[in-house]
């Protein structure tokens, strides 16, 4: 068992990302593949980048970390899209957890703060591995989340 810097409410416990999720980076895309006719969002380490017309990713609902420059920006992609290189996703969870509740956690935590300094600040997903979160029961994670 993992101990964290307070007391928790019984039931809950203190894990790393690492023990959570599994991550993976995202791949380079081409400006000329960013295109106005395409439908499958392209997401970048801040967000919604343009379109593309063919996903990285196949299947929706992932978590994707902002991993240079917006390092730690956190995002919750619903649907078929590609990552860009400068960021990082969930591609497998090792806990059953409510997305929601682990991409609350993760904006708390500020994982920017974790970031190598530099002309372009970036973080690792060893970095991402090694946060410490606090990880309630899954009914209370969903409470705290209003996905109940």
């Amino acid at each position: 068992m993992t101990e964290g810097p307070y007391k928790l409410p019984e039931g809950w416990r203190w894990v790393r990302l690492g023990e959570v999720f599994r991550l993976k980076n995202g791949k380079f895309i081409r400006a000329s593949d960013l295109t106005s006719q395409g439908k499958v969002p392209v997401y970048g380490s801040n967000g919604l980048l343009g379109f593309t017309t063919v996903p990285l990713l196949r299947k929706g609902r992932t978590i994707v970390i902002g991993r240079v420059g917006a390092c730690g920006a956190i995002n919750i992609v619903d649907a078929p899209c590609w990552i860009s290189d400068n960021a990082m996703f969930v591609v497998e969870w090792f806990t059953e957890c409510e997305i929601e509740y682990v991409a609350l956690t993760l904006r708390n935590i500020e994982l920017s703060s974790f970031a190598k300094k530099g002309a372009q600040p970036s973080i690792s997903q060893e970095v991402v591995y090694n946060a410490l979160i606090p990880l309630p029961p899954l009914e209370e994670q969903r409470r705290n989340c209003g996905t109940d």
